[in-house]
């Protein structure tokens, strides 16, 4: 959620604090995701820093072209300081028990 607003198409990233393998996945519009770690399903059990990024393309500013492929400039959806995992401030631990369905609250302009 972003400002009370399902955030589609976010990463987001579970960093387990005991180390190993991140998680990801990408969120739907409906702001739901399901992690992956290594091609499998779910994230390692454990306490872990959350990473979200979500970015859109901007016509906009600079662009290049590498390879003869066009790449344009990204400008984030969100606080930038939310795909960082160590300065999002961002947790979750993932427990055999339960759902482990989260929600992340996060707020503010990019």
């Amino acid at each position: 959620m972003h400002d009370g607003v399902p955030l589609a198409g976010a990463n987001v990233v579970f960093v387990p604090e005991a180390g190993g393998p991140a998680a990801v996945g990408q969120t739907a519009a409906d702001g739901k995701f399901q992690l992956i770690t290594g091609g499998n399903a779910g994230a390692a059990l454990g306490k872990h820093k959350v990473a979200i990024s979500a970015e859109e393309e901007s016509s906009q500013g600079s662009s290049t072209v590498e390879g003869g492929e066009f790449i344009g400039q990204r400008k984030s959806r969100i606080p930038v300081s939310y795909s960082n995992h160590e300065m999002s401030g961002l947790s979750a631990e993932v427990t055999a028990d339960g759902e482990n369905n989260f929600t992340f609250e996060l707020s503010g302009s990019p």
